[in-house]
């Protein structure tokens, strides 16, 4: 199937009444729903110290609000996006008295604070502070209620000047002459709840007792009516947030678009346009999210060109507004597959597996559907050996390998080697052993990731899919699942021989089983993409359209380059042939069957004849 993972925060904006809030130069916004992501996930905030910020219903906003005791939001995403002028908007409740001299509602660059001004009896006051080497303040102090939610609202213009209004009133204008350039000239950190020092260390004496709602960055100064917009639009901007992400897998001549989206409680329609350039000329319809919990669309594209790029974007309309995500591209980046279909020639055309230290070939087996020499038996020395694969990755880059492995037979072994390449020394190795008590090792070479005993290997076919991440992660699956994770940072694997059946060089091994499907890729596949993978499989195999009626008919030559011709006593009812991915993609009621506008790769043919007896094959075009 395919590969090339995009994780991606998106967001999309929706009409939400007259009062809703601009999205012109709109940098974040924060509906604090139970997280403390920005609506297109780029500006997401964690916790400053080690008291994490709780999340509590009755926000002035919908849903839920922040509550700050002690604990302090941080991100140093949004200090790129702020270059001249910017506005600050939030809702804010005191929970009195306010005990700390600093209690910051939120800071800048270590540079412009909202805070409570450092005075006895003064705790229930608010005011801005500016630092340019020296303090100036306090300045423009207004009371503010304890317990009761007010709206503040700071610009900063290109003049130089702060101006503040308390709900949706003009407060008063500051003229700073300060210049940006000396506010941002301390630390890059934008807080909420609390502030830091210069050097971004989180001071207590500016830690933040109450609550804050529905907080604005936006990269200019907003007028006085577009505050009033921001103030009266509590619903905030409709996101996509949470765990979001969009996956792109892509092999041979289809792809299929994974896309994990949560709507906020905004009825939203979503749409994907996707082309062979970013005019993105095709539209398929997803549907429509609603609700606040994650929602995943599965999108197949086919007849695609293998190596060409393709690009992608994502439509939310929600009303009469629709906005878009960026274009996303993504190619055919699986290595290659071997697809045991009475060849050891892999699926591309390109490698080919020669024998192991035995010298000779092992032999073929019906694969899991039931199609005869449609799989390989693996038996002690009777391995397959690969030469150079300059494409195999090495080093710590990802990768991710899937296959499927049946014991045969019940009588134990110690283990079975299902794969490895690289060197046999710490850290410089990478394959995968399957052991009797059911434990399935992912290993590096004395660096290895093991998951847990559970019971015994029974003599059904299984999936297996092992995968290892930018970020050194390393997860194994078995039939969908994930049943381990680990961290391998010093892996480093040296060397593109890659030996399926033994250890690299030979050494001893005692597999005795069947394996099909061995597929490599050279990025890491997602959950999601595991399931679908090993889901995808089994419903196409198991599908009542593909079930064999005791229908003898075969199919040569195969591999096929332009055409194959179907042998059979019968004449043929229909011919139907399907990606592996389950598409049809031609139908005919021909024995001899032109294939010359098909791309590489492995297909499906299911054959009915006048008797409505069925045949399913597999066929390689190369």
């Amino acid at each position: 199937m395919k590969k090339l993972l995009l994780t991606i925060a998106v967001a999309f904006i929706a009409t939400k009444g007259l009062a809703q809030a601009p999205t012109n130069g709109l940098v974040a916004y924060y509906g604090f729903e139970g997280n403390a992501n920005s609506h297109n996930g780029l500006s997401n905030m964690t916790n400053m110290t080690g008291t994490a910020v709780t999340y509590l219903s009755g926000g002035n906003g919908t849903g839920q609000t922040a509550n700050f005791n002690n604990s302090a939001l941080q991100t140093t995403a949004i200090a790129p996006q702020i270059t001249n002028t910017f506005t600050i908007c939030f809702w804010q409740k005191n929970a009195a008295p306010q005990a700390q001299a600093y209690a910051t509602r939120f800071q800048m660059f270590d540079s412009v604070f909202y805070r409570n001004p450092n005075s006895t009896g003064q705790w229930s006051r608010g005011q801005i502070s500016i630092s340019n080497g020296s303090w100036v303040g306090p300045v423009m102090d207004t009371q503010l209620a304890n317990n009761t939610w007010q709206h503040i609202a700071i610009t900063y213009a290109s003049n130089g000047s702060f101006t503040r209004w308390v709900n949706g009133v003009y407060d008063s204008t500051l003229d700073s002459n300060v210049g940006f350039a000396n506010l941002i000239k301390y630390n890059q950190i934008l807080s909420i709840g609390g502030g830091a020092d210069g050097s971004g260390n989180f001071m207590a004496s500016k830690a933040f007792n109450g609550y804050i709602d529905e907080f604005y960055v936006y990269d200019r100064a907003l007028n006085s009516a577009e505050i009033n917009q921001v103030k009266n639009d509590t619903d905030g901007i409709p996101s996509v947030s949470g765990v979001v992400s969009s996956d792109a897998l892509f092999q041979n001549t289809n792809a299929q678009i994974t896309n994990v989206l949560n709507a906020n409680n905004v009825s939203t329609t979503v749409s994907l346009n996707w082309g062979d350039s970013p005019t993105l000329l095709n539209t398929v319809a997803l549907g429509t999210i609603t609700g606040n919990a994650n929602q995943t669309f599965v999108t197949d594209l086919n007849s695609l060109t293998p190596t060409t790029t393709y690009y992608y974007q994502l439509a939310f309309t929600s009303g009469s507004t629709t906005t878009y995500s960026p274009v996303y591209s993504f190619t055919q980046s699986v290595i290659d597959a071997f697809r045991f279909n009475n060849s050891f020639l892999s699926q591309n055309g390109t490698l080919y597996l020669g024998p192991g230290p035995s010298g000779t070939y092992p032999g073929f087996v019906a694969d899991r559907s039931g199609n005869t020499n449609s799989a390989v038996f693996l038996k002690n020395y009777e391995a397959l050996v690969s030469g150079n694969i300059p494409t195999l990755p090495t080093g710590n880059s990802k990768r991710s390998v899937s296959f499927w492995f049946k014991r045969a037979r019940t009588t134990p072994v110690e283990y079975h080697s299902i794969f490895e390449w690289g060197t046999q020394t710490t850290a410089n190795a990478y394959g995968v052993t399957i052991y009797e008590n059911n434990t399935v090792t992912n290993y590096g070479w004395q660096a290895d990731v093991t998951s847990q005993t559970a019971t015994a290997l029974t003599t059904n076919w299984d999936h297996y899919v092992v995968t290892y991440s930018d970020n050194k992660t390393v997860c194994i699956y078995k039939n969908g699942a994930l049943i381990r994770t680990g961290s391998q940072p010093n892996w480093n694997t040296i060397g593109n021989t890659l030996t399926i059946g033994s250890k690299a060089g030979g050494i001893p091994t005692n597999i005795y089983g069947h394996l099909d499907d061995f597929e490599i890729y050279n990025t890491t596949l997602s959950a999601a993409q595991v399931s679908n993978l090993y889901a995808n499989g089994a419903a196409l195999l198991s599908n009542q359209n593909f079930n064999s009626n005791n229908l003898k008919a075969s199919i040569y030559p195969n591999p096929a380059i332009d055409y194959f011709t179907i042998e059979m006593e019968n004449e043929v009812k229909s011919v139907e042939v399907y990606s592996i991915q389950g598409q049809t993609v031609m139908i005919s009621n021909s024995k001899n069957i032109d294939v010359s506008n098909l791309s590489k790769g492995m297909y499906l043919v299911r054959i009915e004849d006048e008797n409505n007896a069925v045949s399913t094959q597999k066929l390689i075009i190369k």
